[in-house]
Order: structure tokens, then sequence, then C-alpha cells
């Protein structure tokens, strides 16, 4: 291999003394790097959970029982929400279990967990620079860049871009283990490279692009290949495709489908150059907008490719930083392209986390040969010094962004004020916070860019549930199953709609279609158990009780009614075991308390009653004066 003569040397860290041992000075870029990422993301802590958070985290029952990792590995990420999202991230899921034991819902633990995971990434980019091109310099300059770029906050600020930081972090650490197993062969190297391959396809889907950078890489330096050790990492990316395949019943589109998407891959390299460039206007929600390849943006997206990968083939023996770079930047962003339409955008802002190395890579290396030239140097420091500030200043302005829902979903609308997803998720947050005319405006509003949105007509319904409009609430939700049969969670609120307005065949017939769309669907079991009671089909109702109980739990209304239907049996013992568990789990259950004062009344453990139905009036339920008058015969 013919190596660039400024790569030759043993490389200048121009910043710190020339004669400072190398040890030194990657301490010093090390620790510099670490404190940068924590410093532009402290701002970023108080955020709130926002767009897909509330199906990752909030309301993901699976990240808060860790007897359901096997549903995290064997089911979409959002099934633990009751809602598809098309993504299978066990190992992302696994990090919230993590986030979740130590902060429970407290947001600010899971922003620091993104903002670390962001820093161990650029210090992987700085080690695979640094193991590509053994010099120090370039490698601290790209992971600087990478940390401090103000894209990169949607990855990092937003906690379900969580995903975007943990693939990158074991895709580059496979080709760091990768690249030095070539060149000093050892069996616990290898495993490394085997292991982080598993861990990075476990994260995210566009981990699947690790054998094309592979190639790139041997192809730019020359390297030759061994199928024994490269062949691995074509096979677990291929099972792991089939494995996703399976799980998400995902489909193949028709071939026009595809056709019709490819000028927006053009489009989108265009505006990805223009946020590279200037990186100021950053927002969430692009839309999934089809295009004409006679659209000047995809028209200078073209261009840019055929002339970017012209340079590349031209210049990687003479300039291999440059070469790598570009099949890097190209490469990184194949699985995120959309041409596939697994996607909601034909472009976001976080499908440049790791495209984004391979500019960083070409930038520091610019960076590095002006100061090598005479009379630049003062140059190239200023503008180093001036990006690093300008990255930081716009990556702490952005973080602002994320740090209020609603403020959020208005600021998006700025940017895209036909987008019914944003209209909609607006009304969520507005829903959440009693505001029912602001969320109701909101739905309406998603229905009116969007008259098939299901999801809105579903929210309607939840709207009007919640009010005294039930007869409409029924309306919307028969509306949103109708333009999306496999809306599960639109059946299972009818059929609770139904049994509160005492239709209960019609509530069995609902919770039993949600079933059927989703058989994990803990309250559709346990909506289906109080329709079968009302009807008198105790045996049923049990059943169903039970088996919403096995698939969660912590599910304190099963677990009451399902202590009901046994202390009416005689089983109080079984029926006394689910009421502690209820306050065991939820001390706040007052239904359960009650339970077990009468319990305890009963078996005269006074001391015990007293202490549950005390807990009842603190929590502001009343108590049968009957009941209260025999107690405190006891009390002293």
């Amino acid at each position: 291999m013919t190596v660039a003569p400024f790569l030759q040397g043993r490389g200048l860290f121009f910043i710190l003394p020339t004669g400072m041992p190398k040890k030194y000075k990657l301490f010093i870029s090390i620790i510099f790097i670490i404190a940068l990422g924590f410093v532009i993301y402290a701002n970023s802590l108080n955020g709130e959970f926002v767009w897909d958070d509330n199906a990752f985290v909030k309301s993901n029952s699976y990240i808060k029982d860790w007897s359901k990792i096997p549903s995290v590995f064997s089911r979409d990420s959002g099934a633990g929400a009751s809602t598809t999202l098309g993504f299978y991230r066990p190992l992302q899921l696994l990090t919230y279990m993590v986030d979740y034991s130590a902060w429970g819902l407290r947001v600010y633990g899971y922003h620091l967990t993104n903002a670390f995971l962001h820093i161990l990434a650029a210090l992987a980019v700085y080690w695979l620079v640094y193991t590509v091109f053994g010099v120090i310099f370039p490698a601290f300059l790209s992971a600087a860049f990478f940390i401090s770029f103000p894209a990169h906050s949607e990855a990092v600020a937003y906690i379900s871009g969580r995903g975007d930081c943990l693939s990158a972090l074991f895709i580059l650490l496979c080709l760091v283990f990768y690249i030095r197993n070539t060149r000093a062969q050892k069996a616990s190297t290898y495993f490394l490279t085997i292991i982080c391959c598993i861990l990075a396809l476990l994260s995210k889907e566009n981990s699947v692009v690790i054998p094309v950078l592979l190639l790139a890489w041997h192809y730019v330096f020359r390297k030759k290949i061994k199928p024994v050790f490269l062949l691995p990492l074509f096979i677990i990316p291929l099972a792991y495709l089939v494995l996703r395949f399976q799980t998400l019943c995902s489909f193949m589109p028709e071939l026009k489908i595809i056709l019709a998407r490819i000028p927006g891959f053009f489009v989108a390299i265009s505006r990805y150059f223009l946020i590279l460039a200037s990186p100021g206007n950053l927002h969430m929600e692009y839309g999934n907008s089809l295009f004409r390849i006679s659209d000047p943006l995809a028209i200078s997206g073209l261009c840019l490719c055929a002339g970017l990968l012209f340079a590349a083939f031209r210049r990687k023996n003479s300039c291999p930083e440059l070469a790598f770079g570009i099949f890097w930047f190209f490469a990184a962003l194949l699985p995120t392209t959309s041409i596939y339409p697994m996607h909601a955008f034909y472009m976001a802002e976080h499908w440049l986390y790791l495209p984004s190395v391979g500019f960083f890579i070409v930038l520091a290396f610019a960076l590095y040969k002006l100061h090598k030239k005479k009379g630049f140097r003062t140059v190239s420091l200023c503008a180093i010094i001036f990006l690093l500030f300008f990255y930081s200043y716009l990556t702490a302005r952005q973080n602002k962004y994320w740090s209020s829902e609603i403020n959020f979903y208005k600021a998006t609308l700025c940017h895209s004020p036909y987008s019914p997803m944003a209209h909609n998720n607006l009304g969520n947050a507005y829903l959440e916070r009693g505001d029912c005319a602001a969320a109701e405006r909101e739905y309406l509003e998603a229905i009116k860019y969007h008259p098939e949105f299901a999801l809105a007509y579903y929210n309607l319904g939840r709207l009007y549930s919640e009010g005294f409009d039930k007869e409409k609430a029924v309306k919307m939700f028969l509306q949103a199953v109708r333009l999306d049969p496999r809306l599960a969670q639109a059946y299972n609120d009818l059929g609770s709609l139904y049994f509160a307005l005492g239709r209960n065949e019609e509530a069995v017939k609902a919770c039993g279609r949600a079933i059927e769309m989703d058989p994990y669907m803990a309250t559709a079991y346990y909506n289906l158990g109080n329709a079968y009671h009302s009807l008198g089909r105790n045996a049923l109702s049990l059943e169903m009780t039970r088996k919403a109980l096995e698939l969660d739990p912590g599910y304190i209304e099963a677990c009451n009614n399902l202590a009901a239907d046994y202390a009416d049996s005689g089983r109080i013992d079984e029926a006394v075991s689910l009421w502690e568990t209820a306050v065991r789990i939820n001390p706040s259950c007052a239904v359960a308390h009650f339970n077990l004062a009468v319990y305890y009344f009963m078996r005269k453990e006074y001391a015990s009653s007293i202490e549950h139905c005390d807990k009842v009036i603190d929590l502001g339920e009343e108590v049968d004066p009957a009941f209260l008058r025999q107690l405190e015969a006891f009390r002293k």
C-alpha cells in the first residue's frame, strides 16, 4: 500500500507541546472529548418524553419487568405498549430496562445514558480513525467534530434515538477489532469482532451495513480478504435479516413502489450535504413525500453522488482518507435511504449519525493537511476552534428543541405544518395535560391533512370516551378500525367502551378482535374478562383475567378482579396473596388495602387491619363507618 506522505511521520498533535509522549496526548484528547460531550448535552437532561418515547419507554410494560426479556427478543419493540413500531431493537429495550431499574420514569436518567453512549461512540470514532490511519490529531478532530455536531442532537437529546448511538458504537468497535485482527490474529480479538457485530444488529437495523464497510476498508487500503474471517460477518447480518422479517412479518413491496422512491434518495443526499455544511435549521419530521427525478434537489443529489464516488475511486491511492470517508458516508447511508418503504420519512437528521463519520474524517484530514502547509497553521487552528465552538453552540441550542413535548411539536409544525403525525402527537400531549379542546383541534387538523389517518380517529375516540359523548367515541373507534383493521388498541378501547355502555356481547366481539390482532395484549384479556363476568360466564371471565395477569404480573386491576373471584369462591388464601401483590406493586391501591383490612379483621389480626384501613383513609378514600366503629374498639 502507498501511504500519503503526510501520514509517514509520527503525527503532530499541534495544540500540545511537541515533545509530549504519545500516551499523554491520547489521554488528554480522550478527556477533552468526554468533557466536551457532557458539557454540550448537560442542558438535555431535563427534556421530556416525546414522539416514540411513549412507546419505547413511558408506556412500555416490557422495560418494567425483567421477566419480559424473552418477549423483548421475540416481538416488535413497541409491543410492550400495545403498538407496532416496525422496529426490532432488543438491545435498545434492554438498556431501557436498566434505566427503569435505576431511575423509574425520571427522565433525566434516560438522557444521561444517551449522553454517555454518545460519548462512547465518539471515542470509538477516535479509536477507529487512529487504528486505520495511525495519526492522533485527525483521529481526535474526527471525534471532536462528531461529538459536537448539531444534527446528532436528534440521536442524543431524543431518548428513542438511542438506537443510533448503540448501533454506531458497536459498528465502530466491530471494525476496530476486525482491522486489529487482520494485523495480529488473535482469537480474543476476533471473538470481540463477532460479539460487537451481533450487539450492533440487536441495537438497530442499519447495522446490516457492517459487511459493506469492511469491504470498503479492504478496497481502499488493498488488504487481502481472508474468507474465514470475513464470511461470518456476512452470514450473521443475513441471519438477522431473516429473523427480523419473521418477527415483524415484513413484506416485499412492488417494484414500481421502490422505483417511485428512488428520486427521494437523491433529494435526501442534497439536503444531508446542506445540513453538513450549515447545520442551523434542524427539525424532526421531513415527511414521506415522493419526488420526480427532474426535481432540482434530486438532480443535484445525483450529481453529488456521481462526483464524490468518482473522486473516491480516482483518489483512493493518493488520498485514502478522502476515498475511505466518501465510501463510508454512502455505505452507512444505504440502510436508511427509504427506497425500501419501511420508514415514515424520506430522510431524518438522526440517519446522519453514522454516515457523518465519513464526512468528519475528510474534514479532519483536510484541516490537518492545511496545518502542514507553511503559513496556514494559524488559519487551520482558527478554523478548528471556530467549528468546535460553532457546533457546540448550535447543539446546545438544538437540545432545547427536545426539552418540552408541546414546544417540540409546535416547533416541528413550524417546519412541517401539514404533518398529520405531528398534529396527532401534539393532540396527545394536550390530552395528557387535560386540555381537551386543544387536543380535539389537533386531531381534527391531522384528519384534515390526512383524511384516512386512523390514529387520529382512534385518539378522538379516546378523547370522547373520557368525556360525555360515548356514542361519538364509538363512531371514532369504528372509523379507526375501518381504516386500519390491524389497530388492536382501537378494538380494545372499543370493547372497553361497549362494556361501559352495557353492550356486553359487542364488547366480547371487539376485545376478541383485539386479541386476534395482538395475542399479548393484557388489557384486552382483562376487558374481555369483565364482559364475560357481566354476561354471567364466570369460568371464561376467570380464564381471561388469569391470562391478563399472566401477561402482565403488575396489572393491578386484574389482580383485584381475580382476587375478588377467588374470594367469592372461597379461595381466600389465593385472594389474599393477590391483594398483597397488588399493594406491593402499587402501595396506593385502595381497593386491595381495604380488602386486606377486612380479611385481617376477620382473622382478629387487628393491628394489621388498622394499618391497611388507615392507608385507605390516607389515600382519600371513604371507609364504611360501621367497619370503622368496629375497628376503633381495637385501636388502642
